[in-house]
């Protein structure tokens, strides 16, 4: 049986790499597709608004679809019904946002607003699947909704038409409702009544504290854009965001790698030397990946990046350099945390991790402030650095005799898959 195992699980585990890079790629093409159309101050301010879509959706996310992986029993049961409290959140976020959109007359606040349950509703889809191990079913609808959004953006583009920010976010809605559709009937996750409320309540051992990690991370990416755009301008925000763009296919490669680390390093059995060697060997590897995109990025000719990504890319060009260097920093530091945690040391992980992206951030903030996006990629470099050294220094402690902190295997594998998907 051992053979057959094997292969099953190790189906599944590519199953799930695939059904992240198609994830990632969603939300790649909406963000390059404003990067190109949108004038800079337009495209910083789909970058607030789609920061705090991301925000929404990992806290949501922690609060169900996480919680649901978490469980040893009735796994689909759960699935089900942490798929219909997430709608329910969803719908309540939605109906806050559209009540700021008409405070704001803002059209692209009400767009999100209307696609904000459609866009939810997929993502805890997915993670149901994920959760009943049913990456193909991920894998269908992340794809489903790949097809229709790029398709429909090409055909778009191909006729001519330049769409506006609140069309764009539309467009990008729809095909989740799509994506959503093709697999909300499948006996393994249709949706099941579940009170919101009685969830929470129910799951809040493990709701809370994934609750707290994701407000940690997706929180502070969400914040310090807007403060960014508050000390510098909207320009040097767009800036900033469009070379971070730049950079997108080694940060769909830093995601993959964190969640197949984390195996990786439970599989050497916690031996120090073995880990040290396989961090060594994890953070050569990939520095040398985002070194060698970071080296492509600059010596292409500004006139191939103004056709693939717009003049506010083609401006963002002086931040390379110092954005690869930040990146390298913390693809290295992703490694250092998944030895972290597959060591058990889950809570001393989440604090080195909070440390570290509070250091990056003010960094950010600070340099921004001093001198507009080249300020804060310059800084980044620093608050990267000080964020390594503090998972390096949570490496050599969890290395160095201590006991482990007790933990469930079911929080262990819930943090492991909270890591592959960023």
């Amino acid at each position: 049986m051992t053979g057959p195992v094997a292969t099953r699980r190790g189906r599944r585990a590519g199953l799930v790499v695939v059904d992240q890079a198609l994830s990632t790629l969603v939300g790649f093409l909406l963000s390059l597709l404003c990067l190109k159309s949108l004038p800079g101050e337009q495209f910083a301010l789909f970058t607030l608004l789609y920061g705090w879509y991301v925000a929404v959706q990992c806290g949501i996310r922690a609060l169900t679809g996480e919680v649901a992986y978490a469980r040893l029993t009735d796994r689909s049961g759960a699935a089900r019904q942490a798929t219909t409290a997430a709608a329910a959140l969803a719908v309540a976020v939605a109906l806050v946002l559209a009540a700021v959109g008409v405070l704001l007359s803002a059209a692209a606040v009400l767009a999100f607003a209307a696609v904000l349950p459609a866009a939810i509703a997929q993502s805890a889809l997915r993670w149901a699947a994920l959760a009943c191990y049913r990456p193909g079913l991920a894998v269908l609808s992340d794809a489903v909704f790949l097809a229709a959004f790029a398709g429909s953006t090409i055909g778009l583009t191909a006729a001519g038409r330049t769409l506006p920010l609140p069309a764009l976010v539309l467009l990008w809605g729809g095909s989740a409702a799509l994506a959503a559709a093709v697999v909300v009937g499948h006996p393994v996750l249709r949706p099941a009544w579940s009170s919101p409320l009685r969830w929470l309540h129910t799951t809040r051992r493990f709701g809370l504290p994934f609750l707290a990690e994701a407000v940690s991370q997706s929180g502070l990416n969400a914040i310090t854009p807007a403060l960014l755009a508050a000390i510098a301008g909207l320009h040097q925000l767009a800036l900033f965001t469009a070379v971070g763009l730049m950079f997108g296919p080694v940060t769909m490669l830093r995601q993959a790698s964190a969640g197949l680390l984390v195996g990786e390093f439970v599989g050497v059995g916690g031996r120090p030397a073995a880990v040290r060697r396989l961090a060594r060997t994890s953070n050569l590897l990939l520095a040398s990946a985002v070194a060698g995109w970071t080296a492509v990025i600059a010596v292409v000719p500004a006139s191939v990046i103004h056709a693939l990504a717009g003049q506010t890319a083609v401006s963002a060009r002086p931040l390379v350099l110092y954005y690869g260097a930040t990146l390298a920093l913390l693809a290295m530091l992703d490694a250092l945390q998944a030895a972290v945690r597959a060591l058990q040391r889950v809570t001393l992980a989440f604090w080195c991790r909070l440390a570290g992206a509070l250091c990056l951030h003010v960094s950010v903030l600070v340099g921004g402030w001093a001198d507009g996006g080249l300020g804060a990629a310059r800084a980044s470099v620093v608050g990267a650095t000080a964020a390594f050294g503090i998972s390096f220094a949570g490496l050599r402690v969890s290395l160095h005799g201590q006991r482990a902190e007790p933990a469930t295997v079911a929080a262990s594998s819930a943090a492991e898959l909270s890591t592959r998907t960023g």
